[in-house]
């Protein structure tokens, strides 16, 4: 469940960044569909969400060298990776996102 976990800090950055042009795209791997939907419920996350069949979630996974989940990226509007996980968890997203929206 660190997926889940992660979820208030990615609220709270989402909140105060997208006004900004924060956006965030989150993928689901591996998930029923019947338990992504009834997750989506409980926390609905008010950003772009979607549910990945096997052979996208493989291919992503490849691309992006997902060895686990969550992987956490952020993303420029060049497309190059800006942070990776190791700097965006624990609260580490809303202090990343201050640096880039000074």
């Amino acid at each position: 469940m660190p997926c889940i976990e992660e979820i208030p800090s990615i609220e709270k950055a989402y909140a105060k960044f997208n006004a900004k042009g924060f956006q965030i795209i989150s993928l689901a791997f591996n998930s029923p569909e019947e338990d992504f939907k009834n997750q989506r419920k409980k926390t609905p996350m008010p950003w772009l969400h979607a549910l990945l069949n096997d052979v996208d979630a493989e291919n992503l996974a490849s691309l992006y060298n997902v060895q686990y989940i969550p992987k956490m990226l952020l993303v420029g509007p060049d497309g190059k990776i800006i942070a990776n996980e190791e700097t965006l968890r624990d609260g580490g997203l809303e202090k990343k996102l201050e640096e880039i929206f000074k």
